[in-house]
């Protein structure tokens, strides 16, 4: 934490960078844009008293009905800017004249007290897309110190790249629009550059809403799949009512997107909601790569004991395909663990016994095992667990019986290596994973199961996180 930390305040510091060479670049230079009224073509500028402020140049658009300022600082102090248009439209709308508010700091950084816009605002623009770019490599690299350091099973290292995406997402959309707009050199105002920010989370939002609706219809689907395959189970059953609720929220949101019903508050609604909606779908992205991480990982081999997470067997004691895939999974690793290094490694079959089973999981791998010729001397067996945490916590019992120093790896299916890794962890041992292959109905539950558990794990900071996000999106719109 205190190493991001450091990392937070020196993206900070070069924000703050950005922000002088911004004004440096524009030093004592300001534009100043207002519109012109439909009937004229032109104005008479002054400006006073003497000595703050010069007008550089004056000149109008009537294409485009903008009228610009250019201002040059001459020394700090309160200075009025007065225009007064050659014509202005009969209905009177349009005043004839209109006096403009400037004030010059430290004799060179002019300030537009009606909109806030200061020498070098336009470089806002470069200022967001390097912080945001710096946050996301903060977070990013600190994420893969953590995975190379063997923190892959960690909530921790999923957060950080879920904030890492985040900042990352918003930062290509904005580096992309800036580019296309020239980076901020349009006419605007501060506070509109600030929320292009949030404009970036609405044009996420709206891109990638095909995908979570993809991704609710896998879940769905695969959870109707388990309950035919494996019966009714409120686990079985939960896909289903989570994809209900992420398609509801899609297709509400597009709904208030696209309304064409404009109520108070209706942007500060809508800007809450994206930039929650870009948050919660980089932590699901998060999970997502973090669970497939975890299930393609190679264990060095190096290992003296392989542990084989157990699950349902058949009536007559025989492998059912996902468990024996376990079990292939964990000889193979040990078959090429010792071409490659000499090195024999035990198999730890861990499971106890169902109520619908004659034995216990673990006995029947180890009665599997023995087919596949694995010596009986290389089978350790841990048969009363009957969760994963119970599978990791009296297989570690076992092992631990030989000291504390070796090496371990486990072997489960692949979508159940993130899960049982952070199981592991949470009892204070560092394992190693392989996944064997499963049915693609396994994986969409699972990620969301891990998307919840993020969540749980950390609900104050998730809270903390969320608040902050909101009211940041609430502040902004309120001021635009």
């Amino acid at each position: 934490m205190k190493n991001t930390t450091i990392k937070i305040i020196i993206a900070l510091f070069l924000a703050l960078a950005a922000v002088l060479l911004g004004v440096i670049l524009s030093s004592g230079k300001l534009a100043i844009d207002i519109e012109l009224p439909p009937e004229a073509s032109g104005a008479e500028v002054s400006a006073e008293p003497d000595g703050i402020i010069r007008i550089s140049e004056a000149r109008a658009d009537t294409e485009n009905r903008r009228f610009t300022i250019d201002l040059t600082s001459l020394s700090s102090g309160d200075a009025n800017i007065t225009v007064k248009w050659d014509k202005v439209d009969s209905s009177g709308f349009y005043q004839a004249e209109m006096n403009l508010p400037i004030k010059v700091v430290m004799d060179s950084i002019i300030v537009d007290k009606l909109t806030y816009n200061f020498s070098g605002w336009e470089y806002l623009s470069v200022i967001h897309v390097i912080l945001l770019f710096s946050l996301a490599a903060i977070f990013l690299i600190s994420y893969e110190k953590d995975c190379n350091s063997n923190g892959i099973f960690s909530y921790r290292s999923v957060r950080r790249l879920g904030f890492g995406l985040f900042f990352l997402v918003i930062a290509v959309i904005r580096f992309i629009s800036e580019i296309s707009s020239g980076f901020g050199r349009e006419s605007g105002t501060v506070a509109l550059s600030l929320l292009k920010v949030f404009f970036a989370s609405q044009q996420f939002i709206v891109w990638t809403e095909p995908l979570i609706l993809l991704f609710s219809a896998a879940m769905m689907i695969s959870n109707i799949v388990l309950i035919k395959k494996e019966g009714f189970s409120f686990m079985n059953m939960l896909g289903i009512l989570i994809g209900v609720i992420m398609s509801a929220g899609v297709i509400s949101g597009t709904v208030l997107y696209y309304s064409r019903i404009v109520f108070p508050g209706y942007n500060a609604v809508v800007s809450v909601y994206t930039a929650l909606g870009t948050y919660c779908e980089c932590l699901l992205a998060a999970t997502v790569i973090s669970g497939i991480r975890a299930a393609v990982h190679e264990p060095s081999p190096d290992k003296d004991y392989v542990i084989i997470l157990g699950c349902r067997i058949r009536p007559d004691g025989s492998l059912y395909p996902l468990i024996r895939g376990r079990v292939d999974k964990a000889v193979e690793f040990v078959q090429k663990q010792e071409a490659e290094t000499g090195k024999a490694a035990v198999f730890v079959p861990s499971g106890g016994k169902g109520s619908d089973e004659r034995l216990a999981e673990a006995e029947a791998m180890a009665n599997y095992l023995l087919s596949r010729g694995i010596p009986e001397n290389r089978i350790l067996i841990e048969n009363r667990s009957t969760t994963t945490r119970e599978n990791m916590l009296f297989s570690k019992a076992l092992t631990d019986r030989s000291g504390n120093d070796y090496k371990a790896a486990f072997s489960t299916s692949n979508y159940h290596v993130f899960r049982s890794g952070l199981l592991a962890e949470k009892l204070g041992w560092k394992l190693e994973g392989m996944g064997s292959k499963t049915k693609w109905y396994y994986w969409p539950n699972a990620y969301m199961r891990e998307f919840l558990g993020l969540i749980a794990d950390s609900w104050v900071g998730q809270m903390i996180t969320a608040t902050g996000i909101a009211l940041v999106s609430l502040l902004i719109s309120a001021v635009v």
